[in-house]
């Protein structure tokens, strides 16, 4: 039987990502451009905003493949993951 969390549905639907701090101590500070994971070509990293301030939050940082329209997991805090 899967459990439900909320109103997120089921356990098993929901992805997570998970990054300790020591695994990105070593890693580069993200610029404002970085290579796609897909295409490899460089991309702008974007940020989201806030939901209560609307200022540009840096914890997520991703890009946008132009070759497929797909966004993909970038940077943490700025450092490239």
């Amino acid at each position: 039987m899967k459990k439900k969390i909320g109103n997120f549905g089921k356990f098993d639907d929901i992805g997570y990502f998970a990054v300790g701090n020591e695994e990105l101590k070593n890693q580069p500070k993200a610029g404002k451009f970085t290579n796609c994971p897909n295409c490899k070509k460089k991309h702008k990293v974007q940020y989201g905003k806030d939901t209560k301030t609307g200022e540009i939050d840096t914890i997520v940082g991703f890009v946008n493949c132009s070759s497929n329209g797909k966004a993909y997991l970038v940077a943490i805090n700025q450092i490239l993951i």
